[in-house]
């Protein structure tokens, strides 16, 4: 598989600059705890973990020469997929403490490797490179919440905003064999997304599924409409949402397969092709509760 230069192999924060070779910045030492502190704030949830299952379960077969992180919070995802045979590890974060958190796990985790951590929003800063495993775990429940106590404030919903610029540019870095994978919160509109990566030239299919809970302020917190009884199951007054791991790849052409949908179709027929391929996705795994 050929791939563009990597630009500098150095293991510290890179300026949010979309140059080949950006210019390297490292960040400064914090405390022990004042690091503690941030790590606590930047724990994985829920949502980390559903990923982490995926990428530990069908990363170890793909051949991962490059991969990034869109969102990379903790380092936790980026840490996983170095241990699967990635070679070369990026990440990119709009928070300067979430890079200050994950640089040392990934000293630690991915050591020996060559470590990439942009400061930067979603795609904007990311050198023009194509990755054979992207994943992203993006804000994206359709309210604007606000921040959790003890919580990245970075994480508190904002509904599609995020999720969609990311979708927007993703075939761009996705190498032409290569997957991605995100989580995807069942409120979201997953005909929406199914729609944008189409019209990108992606399919999509569900890996993995689990029940979230969902608080009542929360609830409370999003349009009436969107809690409908396909997305939205209550059971003596609590809510319980289905989320999702979708795995996204460019659509093979010249033929359908399961999640996979034919590029190029009428703009007239973009929703039907969207609900075929949502009708084609592969049943989940049983659903489960994380930790």
């Amino acid at each position: 598989m050929a791939h563009d230069p990597p630009g500098e192999h150095t293991h510290g924060l890179l300026q949010a600059d979309p140059v080949d070779r950006p210019r390297v910045r490292m960040m400064p030492e914090r405390k022990p705890a004042a690091s503690a502190c941030l790590a606590e704030r930047m724990r994985p949830s829920e949502y980390t973990a559903a990923a982490l299952r995926v990428i530990g379960q069908r990363g170890p077969a793909r051949a991962i020469r490059r991969a990034i992180e869109i969102g990379t919070g903790s380092g936790v995802l980026l840490a996983a997929l170095a241990q699967c045979g990635a070679e070369e590890i990026w990440g990119v974060d709009i928070d300067p403490d979430a890079l200050l958190v994950a640089g040392p796990l990934l000293a630690r985790e991915a050591a020996g490797k060559p470590v990439h951590l942009l400061l930067g929003d979603v795609w904007r800063g990311v050198p023009r490179l194509r990755f054979d495993a992207i994943v992203a775990n993006l804000p994206h429940f359709p309210a604007i919440l606000p921040p959790s106590p003890g919580r990245n404030p970075y994480w508190s919903g904002g509904g599609r905003g995020v999720l969609d610029v990311f979708l927007d540019d993703l075939a761009q870095y996705l190498a032409d064999d290569g997957v991605a994978w995100i989580t995807h919160h069942a409120l979201t509109d997953l005909d929406r997304t199914e729609q944008r990566l189409l019209e990108q030239g992606l399919t999509a299919e569900k890996v993995f599924s689990w029940t979230v809970y969902e608080p009542k302020a929360r609830m409370r917190a999003i349009p009436p409409a969107m809690a409908r009884p396909d997305t939205v199951r209550c059971l003596g007054g609590y809510h319980f949402v289905e989320a999702h791991v979708l795995e996204i790849r460019h659509a093979q052409k010249g033929h359908v397969q399961k999640g996979h949908v034919q590029k190029g179709h009428a703009q007239k027929g973009h929703a039907q092709a969207a609900r075929a391929a949502r009708s084609s996705l592969a049943p989940p795994e049983p659903r489960m509760r994380t930790e």
